[in-house]
């Protein structure tokens, strides 16, 4: 059975990717198998307690993703590129690096994903996600970074955060850019994380 996804904030890039691997698009969220919130502004980072820093954000979008967030958590699983990660983090406890240096760099790096094999992926992001206690860390970019700035000054993590799983509420955080043209690797390695993570049965939604 085809799986339906509700794109926010959707673009035709984003429409192209889900459609050329057999996804159906949906325009309500009460259609869909799966929630997909997308790439652009940073996230307000008064919704994560912190004081603005180092961030270019756009509260309006916040308020109504938020507020699509809280209608369905717990009904329909999420997933969330970039910006759309990084949004999903915060909506689970996590934190924000308002910046990071050699990340937005417009081209591809490694990352190791949980099952160590190495893919190479986008990176236009200059934030990047603080899991909280109930997230899983399933993708790392080794240490590029060297500069962290956030608002608390927390210690440089040991490694660069890309990809984050937080069962409870099944929201994947995927901060690359797998709608891109040419980042088929990407794509690949997006949709095997939602094959192998998302678990639609536990929602009566479709058999992944």
């Amino acid at each position: 059975m085809t799986k339906k996804v509700c794109i926010i904030e959707s673009d035709h890039l984003y429409d192209k990717m889900f459609l050329s691997v057999g996804w159906t698009l949906v325009t309500s969220p009460e259609e869909a198998d799966l929630i997909c919130f997308t790439g652009g502004e940073d996230v307000t980072p008064a919704l994560y307690g912190h004081q603005n820093i180092a961030s270019n954000c756009n509260w309006l979008r916040d308020v109504r993703e938020k507020e699509i967030y809280d209608a369905y958590v717990g009904k329909i699983p999420f997933v969330g590129v970039c910006r759309g990660g990084q949004f999903l983090n915060v909506m689970n406890g996590g934190l924000m690096f308002q910046h990071v240096d050699n990340h937005g760099i417009g081209g591809m790096h490694e990352m190791v994903n949980d099952l160590d094999q190495v893919i190479h992926v986008t990176s236009t992001h200059h934030q990047m996600m603080r899991p909280s206690g109930k997230g899983e860390i399933i993708g790392e970019a080794g240490s590029r970074a060297t500069q962290f700035i956030a608002w608390d000054h927390p210690k440089s993590p040991m490694s660069d955060t890309e990809v984050v799983w937080y069962e409870e509420t099944q929201s994947l955080c995927f901060q690359p850019h797998p709608e891109y043209r040419g980042a088929e690797e990407t794509k690949k390695a997006f949709f095997d994380y939602i094959d192998r993570y998302i678990d639609f049965e536990k929602f009566g939604k479709v058999a992944a």
